[in-house]
């Protein structure tokens, strides 16, 4: 069923996930040029603050969010995440 879905498909599929940064209310196009900007040594702390897997929910002051998910994201979701992780 799929397949035939993708086989009628003649877009263009996206080889990396963009990144929001509240703060900023800005796009990158990828992690890899988040971290080349910012001067990170790496994409984890990147990827890990995005999958909310990281003790921190933000890199250097700024909050990241997975694009597609924050754009889907309830206003009153955002604002209790936030306050929830206010304190770490």
């Amino acid at each position: 069923m799929y397949a035939n879905n993708l086989k009628k498909y003649n877009g263009k599929l996206p080889t990396t996930k963009r990144i929001y940064c509240l703060e900023e209310d800005k796009i990158y196009n990828s992690s890899k040029e988040l971290a080349e900007l910012w001067g990170l040594k790496s994409i984890t702390g990147i990827h890990n603050v995005c999958n909310h897997k990281q003790k921190s929910n933000t890199i250097r002051g700024k909050h990241l969010f997975w694009h597609d998910e924050y754009t889907k994201m309830a206003k009153n979701t955002l604002n209790n995440y936030l306050e929830k992780t206010k304190n770490k």
